[in-house]
């Protein structure tokens, strides 16, 4: 594949630097769990090693959404591909909510059929490290987000911190049972289960608004504005609407209020200097219309 755009757009470099850590941390997970699983024979643990090789797999599908997404307009995408990181967010919300509906359920089967854990450092060990790790990867996530305005990276942040909620309930449950003989697992699950159906929701609504056309940030907006009425020759800006097709990619339509006296060539020539310089400002295309 030709990956010479991507040395040219520095959010896509970010994003595959961020994925790269991404992948590397949940192979250290995956191969600490899985072997600790495998010494001891907790079968949970296992599965939770295995549950860090899936997320590698959600990691090179993210890294598939940002390659296309930078990818150019073409003649089927003529406003670019940068809703696939919209649909790469709704996806991940989803799983999220799985995740959320699941762990309710085998919590609620807990409460009412507690079973027992055993102690050993080995566990213990393993879920500290997957602790420490999500949390790590929760952060890395987060601050690449708003750093380059991802939803995706928001929605990965978010499926770090559910893991490390799971993780944690499974291991304050161990020590509890193991120090003080009390079942507070289910519970804790149910309560862990909340948190991430509303995190898989908030994450949803968002992403979908999206998708659909959502009312455009109004920052964006005020800036669109604001870049317009600083024109030379430009007296006032209506009907501005602004279509979001991805991160850092806008396009916006309005009519600016021109002097009357201005011939019509004036006229388009002031409209199509308005249209550079959000462009170079902004890097939002427009189409301007004088009045």
């Amino acid at each position: 594949m030709e990956l010479g755009f991507l040395k040219d757009n520095p959010r896509s470099s970010k994003a595959m630097l961020t994925c790269a850590i991404g992948l590397a941390v949940n192979f250290i997970l995956a191969s600490a769990k899985i072997f600790a699983g495998w010494s001891s024979g907790f079968l949970s643990v296992m599965g939770d090693g295995f549950n860090n090789l899936t997320d590698m797999g959600s990691i090179i599908l993210l890294m598939m959404t940002f390659y296309y997404a930078a990818k150019p307009s073409d003649k089927e995408h003529p406003f670019g591909h940068g809703r696939l990181e919209y649909i790469n967010a709704t996806v991940m919300a989803a799983i999220i909510l799985y995740v959320g509906i699941t762990l309710f359920i085998e919590s609620a089967h807990k409460i009412s059929n507690p079973t027992d854990t055993e102690y050993s450092p080995l566990i213990i060990i393993s879920l500290t490290l997957g602790i420490i790790g999500k949390l790590f990867l929760a952060w890395q996530y987060k601050k690449s987000g708003k750093e380059i305005n991802s939803e995706s990276f928001n929605a990965y942040s978010a499926d770090s911190l559910s893991d490390l909620l799971s993780t944690s309930s499974v291991l304050a449950a161990t020590l509890v049972e193991s120090f003080f003989h009390y079942h507070i697992d289910g519970y804790m699950g149910v309560l862990m289960s909340l948190v991430i159906l509303w995190t898989g929701y908030t994450i949803m609504k968002k992403a979908v608004n999206s998708i659909m056309g959502s009312t455009p940030d109004p920052e964006i907006h005020e800036s669109i504005k604001n870049c317009i009425l600083g024109c030379k020759g430009v007296y006032g800006v209506h009907d501005l609407i602004v279509h979001d097709y991805g991160p850092e990619n806008h396009f916006a339509t309005a009519h600016v209020e021109l002097d009357s006296s201005l011939t019509f060539m004036q006229s388009h020539e002031l409209s199509e200097n308005v249209t550079t310089v959000l462009r170079e400002k902004l890097n939002i295309q427009a189409v301007i219309q004088g009045v």
